[in-house]
């Protein structure tokens, strides 16, 4: 005879919990890799890493308010077409976070970098106090990459660009 045991319903609550962990940026990430990679988990797992350290720049400069309502857009308005996600609705969410990020950049990984390779500039003869470009989602995402990534600024290998150019090409659009 067969019987069929029920799992209590401790499992069912936990495992319901568990799910609903995800953050909006987390569910941004996975909705961006099923639409474009077809759910590749590195791509996942990639966008997840850069959204977190983003989160985290966006909080340190003041900006977490703006971090939590692009990426609340973003997830409530995900769309696919073909192999593009984009987030219709969401631009003046997305200016109002780079913007912010612009203002707090040179406490960010913006400023960062441009810190790290000022002298870089003196060495052609620039003044090596070149003005912050602007500091973007983007921007800051992918300065944060090539920090991460690379060891001496000044002589990047190319194994360290390769792996810079991964993680940024999974920041924020």
């Amino acid at each position: 005879m067969i019987t069929h045991r029920r799992s209590p319903p401790g499992i069912f609550l936990a495992l319901m919990v568990l799910a609903a962990c995800n953050s909006k940026a987390d569910d941004v990430c996975e909705n961006v890799a099923a639409c474009e990679e077809g759910g590749s988990s590195e791509l996942v797992q990639s966008c997840q890493d850069g959204a977190k350290a983003l989160e985290q720049a966006a909080k340190a400069g003041g900006c977490g308010g703006a971090y939590d309502d692009y990426y609340a857009c973003a997830d409530s308005s995900f769309t696919c077409e073909g192999a593009t996600a984009s987030f219709p609705g969401c631009d003046e969410r997305r200016r109002s976070l780079d913007a912010c990020l612009n203002a707090s950049a040179a406490s960010n990984a913006c400023g960062e970098l441009t810190r790290r390779t000022a002298a870089c500039r003196t060495v052609d003869g620039g003044s090596g106090t070149a003005a912050l470009s602007a500091c973007t989602a983007t921007s800051e995402c992918a300065a944060r990459c090539y920090l991460d990534d690379v060891a001496d600024p000044w002589a990047p290998r190319p194994d360290e660009l390769s792996k810079a150019a991964s993680c940024a090409a999974s920041c924020p659009r």
